[in-house]
């Protein structure tokens, strides 16, 4: 009992790192870098690009990955093989179109071949990669995330030198880290290998994957769809100073992302699930998350001093309401793995459009009246509304219930 307590203690450290280190890297040096490179406006512009990229890859290889962790059982038990290839083939094309009209959208006249090229390139490399790691999951091989993620900041670190001394494009720093981590999945993986064939699971399997990611497409929508739309209705300027703003958040976001992952590993292997608590534990929770702020804000002033000077006071204007966006985001991230696994899968698509509408009535009207901080307010408020609405569902379906 005690060696298994321990090994899961040990995949659990492997998976924080495996996470961490990359998001470590990107949002501590390789974006600050990249920045200082570009400039503000520029810079802008490659934040709205990078996150259509990350937008695109969760709601298709991120939940098909999620989809396989959930239906592999039922594909095992009826020795079927097939269906996920076919449907990660149609993303392919379906994300090859949407980064090709994004790029002249975005660039308008200025749109080159090696734009395009590099663009689809990095989405495609994205995709990849996203869904078959999801392997490394399903058979708790942390250690194997862990070396694969130790290969990207590697990557990283020589994409950096390639952009600034070679060739001077943001796609370089993303294309060689993820090509790295390809020749090591391709070791190591066989998702990518199997027959392109329909199995009787296949309806099934897209049933499933279009409920996840229409909820992934709502929620993602407002985690990435600020810099989309920030971008077109102010400048690259403002999209700077509030991804500046929001790193602080970033550091919860090491938290619980693995953290997140690593329970819907083992949360998979069990039917149902009762959690008792108390006010004490209620209590204990909330002056975790309060700690957890206060942490944020010591750290994230000089933080963002440090990495963006250029434009730091000003974003530091918005701190204080980013960070506490990130500390209730964290919560609703690792509550909804407990939704997801014990409840019906449609929760998530109420639990996303109420989000999702909480966003757009609060944000955009608060963003016109009084800008950017009005905006940062609205973020704040909907995700309060979010982890609300998660909660009372756990209440009422009694996965968790008051002692």
């Amino acid at each position: 009992m005690q060696n298994s307590k321990k090994q899961v203690l040990i995949q659990f450290i492997e998976n924080t790192l495996a996470y961490a280190l990359p998001v470590f890297l990107l949002q501590f040096v390789v974006y600050p870098l990249i920045a200082k490179k570009l400039g503000s406006e520029l810079n802008g512009l490659f934040l709205t690009m990078i996150a259509l990229n990350y937008f695109v890859t969760n709601i298709t290889a991120t939940v098909l990955a999620n989809t396989r962790l959930l239906l592999n059982q039922k594909y095992q038990e009826s020795g079927e093989r097939g269906d996920f290839n076919i449907l990660f083939l149609i993303f392919s094309l379906v994300n090859t179109i949407i980064i090709c009209v994004a790029t002249f959208w975005y660039k308008g006249g200025t749109v080159t071949a090696q734009d395009l090229g590099f663009s689809v390139v990095v989405i495609l490399l994205f995709l990849y990669h996203d869904y078959v790691t999801a392997q490394y999951r399903l058979q708790l091989q942390f250690r194997k995330i862990f070396f694969n993620n130790l290969i990207l900041c590697a990557g990283y670190l020589i994409g950096l030198v390639v952009f600034y001394h070679f060739l001077p494009v943001w796609q370089v720093v993303f294309m060689i880290p993820y090509i790295m981590t390809a020749i090591y999945d391709m070791c190591n993986t066989d998702f990518i290998r199997e027959p392109l064939r329909i199995t009787p699971l296949f309806s099934v399997t897209t049933k499933q994957y279009f409920i996840l990611a229409g909820s992934s497409l709502l929620s993602t929508a407002v985690t990435y769809g600020d810099r989309l739309i920030l971008y077109p209705l102010m400048d690259g300027t403002s999209v700077s100073i509030f991804t500046s703003a929001q790193l602080v958040g970033k550091l919860l976001q090491m938290i619980s992302t693995p953290l997140s992952s690593f329970m819907l590993s083992y949360l998979v292997k069990r039917k149902t699930m009762k959690l008792s608590i108390s006010f004490k534990h209620i209590l204990l929770v909330i002056g975790l998350g309060c700690v957890m702020y206060a942490g944020c804000l010591i750290v994230g002033n000089p933080m963002i001093r440090l990495l963006y000077s250029e434009w730091a006071e000003q974003s530091l204007y918005y701190v204080y309401f980013t960070a506490a966006t990130g500390v209730l985001h964290m919560l609703v991230v690792l509550t909804n793995v407990i939704l997801l696994r014990f409840t019906k899968s449609s929760w998530q698509i109420v639990k996303s459009v109420t989000y999702l509408c909480a966003y757009m009535f609060l944000s955009f009207p608060l963003l016109r009246v009084y800008g950017l901080m009005g905006f940062c307010v609205g973020n704040l408020l909907a995700s309060a509304i979010e982890l609300a609405l998660i909660l009372a569902v756990l209440f009422k379906e009694k996965v968790i219930v008051l002692k």
